[in-house]
């Protein structure tokens, strides 16, 4: 009673940083239909852009910039690990030697992850594991001049799902001797729960044999 009665003249802000122990996932979707957003960080001579030309889920993915000769385009993010990035892409299906002298690719950290061969959208996936801070990575790179202006990569429905994230949590340090109190009394109460429960299994033994003692006389009655 003790501890209920000074938590409640406790701020609202101290109750929630006392009592919220509950871990939580935290995932970020992206899919571009309201621009491109804070975050992203484009590189490059020529930049991604809104492409309402080409999307895998509703109007609008991110498409590489418009390379006219020879060069790269890319889009990075930072992200906190452990995380499971998901994605989708797909790169223009470009004929002659422009095609192949292209390449899209994402990266963590300037490692080079995942390559992209695809003229239809498909599904990638790539898993950090440890903690700590990464740079994600997508490049489109053209190394031939023609066809010019042609060659492009795109990205739709991202997704970036760190693993389960544990917030801190620090009591304060007044209601720390009325926490103590409280498991101390709660220690003492499972200890005499502990004894009645013993008393009641004596009694069940005892009224068992009372039973059978009853049984055993009702027995002998002719």
């Amino acid at each position: 009673m003790k501890l209920f009665h000074h938590l409640t003249s406790l701020s609202t802000a101290t109750l929630i940083a006392c009592c919220l122990f509950v871990p939580f996932i935290f995932a970020s979707a992206y899919d571009f239909e309201s621009g491109i957003g804070p975050g992203w960080i484009p590189g490059g001579r020529v930049h991604w852009h809104l492409d309402d030309m080409e999307s895998h889920g509703d109007a609008y993915s991110l498409r590489s910039g418009e390379i006219d000769c020879t060069g790269m385009s890319s889009l990075s993010r930072e992200v906190q690990g452990p995380a499971e990035i998901r994605f989708w892409w797909k790169k223009d299906p470009v004929s002659g030697s422009a095609g192949r002298a292209t390449e899209f690719t994402f990266s963590v950290d300037e490692n080079v992850q995942r390559v992209c061969s695809s003229s239809e959208w498909v599904k990638e996936s790539y898993s950090i594991l440890d903690n700590g801070t990464y740079w994600i990575e997508w490049d489109f790179r053209k190394m031939n001049c023609y066809p010019r202006l042609q060659g492009a990569g795109w990205i739709d429905d991202v997704e970036i799902s760190p693993e389960l994230v544990v917030p801190e949590v620090v009591v304060p340090s007044e209601i720390l001797p009325y926490i103590n109190e409280s498991i101390e009394y709660l220690n003492l109460s499972l200890v005499e729960l502990s004894v009645n429960i013993s008393k009641v299994e004596g009694n069940v033994s005892v009224l068992e044999g009372d039973v059978k003692n009853i049984s055993s006389m009702l027995g002998k009655i002719p």
